[in-house]
């Protein structure tokens, strides 16, 4: 399952994924519109505005993934997607940052995770 990290926005953020019971962030140097598409669908965050280079959204931790995601913009999950294991040299500077519209709906802001914090009606 992916996630995004922000500060206090649940549908922008850093992308992180897991492996096993490791998080890691994705390289943003193959990174698209595409695959922002399936992620922002995926978390229930309305379509895809914006994916900024530079990991916008602050460094991450732990390992960079080099997978690049190959997806269509239809696909129900991340891991629906084609993928290949790049040879890409990145590191956190090239983390993958995504910004969804949002999904107009409650949302928790604030918290210290995505699933606590203050309900916002917009």
């Amino acid at each position: 399952m992916p996630r995004l990290v922000s500060k206090d926005d649940q549908c922008s953020g850093r992308l992180e994924v897991q492996y096993g019971e490791t998080w890691g962030t994705v390289c943003d140097l193959a990174w698209d519109m595409d695959d922002a598409s399936v992620v922002c669908s995926q978390l229930h965050c309305g379509e895809a505005v914006s994916v900024p280079r530079g990991a916008y959204f602050g460094k991450g931790t732990g390992i960079v993934r080099n997978d690049v995601f190959e997806c269509k913009g239809n696909e129900t999950s991340l891991w629906d997607c084609p993928r290949s294991l790049g040879i890409l040299h990145c590191n956190h500077t090239s983390d993958v940052s995504v910004i969804c519209s949002g999904n107009h709906g409650p949302r928790l802001v604030g918290g210290k995770d995505r699933c606590s914090g203050r309900v916002e009606v917009l």
